[in-house]
């Protein structure tokens, strides 16, 4: 399939984009519900699906008109999942918080250096004189021993 117009979504700078052709497809916006990121609103059709929403929903009125639009051969199964989850769903959210502090708070000072450690400026430096000699002893020594 070509396409004549240059703007078309489906070119990503010339090249024709394949990897996830549902991604052109209008995605329902997200919604914020009590720190929680989720999809928009769909039709409720299992249990799980009404315990989520009852855990994505911050007030208890709506919370409770969810439970009563709940089938009723699915409302202990339901209060069951969102007994359940909602121990973890509040240690997320305070990990979260805990995070955004994190974030807000001055970063730990970064630790001292070891002041104990060596430096190179602590050893002494002898002269060219003493080095030289130090290295023609040690030709010398090499040299006896390739004649040897």
């Amino acid at each position: 399939m070509t396409c004549s117009n240059d703007d078309c979504p489906r070119h990503v700078r010339g090249f024709f984009f394949l990897l996830n052709p549902f991604q052109l497809l209008m995605q329902p916006a997200a919604i914020d519900h009590g720190g929680m990121k989720t999809q928009a609103p769909h039709k409720l059709t299992t249990a799980r699906d009404y315990a989520a929403a009852m855990l994505a929903e911050p007030s208890l009125e709506r919370r409770k008109i969810i439970l009563e639009r709940c089938p009723a051969a699915w409302r202990p199964l339901v209060e069951e999942h969102v007994k359940s989850a909602f121990p973890k769903v509040v240690a997320y959210r305070k990990h979260q918080s805990g995070r955004a502090e994190q974030v807000r708070q001055k970063p730990p000072a970064a630790p001292r250096r070891d002041a104990s450690l060596p430096r190179i400026s602590d050893f002494k430096q002898s002269s060219p004189e003493v080095g030289n000699a130090r290295l023609a002893e040690l030709r010398a020594a090499l040299g006896k021993r390739a004649s040897a």
